[in-house]
C-alpha cells in the first residue's frame, strides 16, 4: 500500500511480463529499500522468490523483513554455491520466479548502472531459462524536483544454448545490461 499511495511507482512494460508462462530470472538495479516490493507488485499476482546477501538475515529489523518475504541466502562458500544453484535450477524448472539483484549492493536512488554479477545469469543457463531486464528509475519533475520512481519491464532474454556455457553468461550478462542501460 505504501508503495501505491506515497510512492506512486510507475510501472511499464507489464505486457512483457504475459509471454512467461514457466520459470524466469527477475534482475533490477537495487536502488530502494521497497525496490524488491515494487518488483512485486509488477508481478503480481504471481510471487517472486527473491535472493539476497546473508548478512542481511542478521540486520536488525531488515533480517526480520527479509526473513518474512521468504528470501532465499546467498551462499558463501563454493559448496554452498554448487547446492545453491541445483536448487535454483530445480525451483526456475518447476516455473518459479526468482529475482536477483546482479549489481549485489544497495545504493539508494543511484541511476547509474554498476557491474553486474554473473549469478543470476547463470542461473539462466543452467535453467535454460529466460532473464527480464527490469530497471528502477529516478525523474525529478516541476520546480520542487518531486522525485517520480519508474519500473521499466523490458522484453524477457533468452540465454543462446548453442555455444558455452561460459559464453553464454557473459552474453547474457551484457545483453541485460544493454537492455537495461
Amino acid at each position: 500500500m505504501y508503495n501505491l499511495l506515497f510512492l506512486k511507482v510507475k510501472i511499464e512494460g507489464r505486457k512483457n511480463l504475459e509471454d512467461l508462462n514457466n520459470g524466469a530470472i527477475l534482475v533490477s538495479n537495487h536502488v530502494h529499500i521497497l525496490d524488491s516490493v515494487m518488483v512485486g507488485l509488477a508481478a503480481f499476482p504471481r510471487r517472486v522468490a527473491y535472493t539476497g546477501m546473508k548478512a542481511n538475515f542478521k540486520r536488525f529489523f531488515i533480517g526480520s523483513l527479509v526473513s518474512m518475504f521468504g528470501t532465499i541466502p546467498i551462499p558463501d562458500s563454493s559448496f554452498e554455491n554448487k547446492v545453491f544453484f541445483i536448487e535454483m535450477t530445480k525451483l526456475v524448472n518447476k516455473g518459479k520466479w526468482i529475482h536477483f539483484y546482479p549489481e549485489g549492493e544497495l545504493v539508494p536512488y543511484d541511476n547509474e548502472l554498476r557491474e553486474f554479477k554473473k549469478g543470476a545469469f547463470k542461473l539462466a543457463v543452467n535453467a535454460s531459462s529466460p532473464v527480464l531486464p527490469i530497471l528502477i528509475d529516478f525523474q525529478y519533475v516541476g520546480k520542487k524536483k518531486k522525485r517520480k520512481i519508474y519500473l521499466r519491464i523490458g522484453k524477457p532474454i533468452y540465454p543462446d544454448l548453442t555455444i558455452s556455457s561460459n559464453d553464454a553468461i557473459k552474453e547474457l550478462q551484457e545483453q541485460t545490461k544493454n537492455a537495461m542501460e
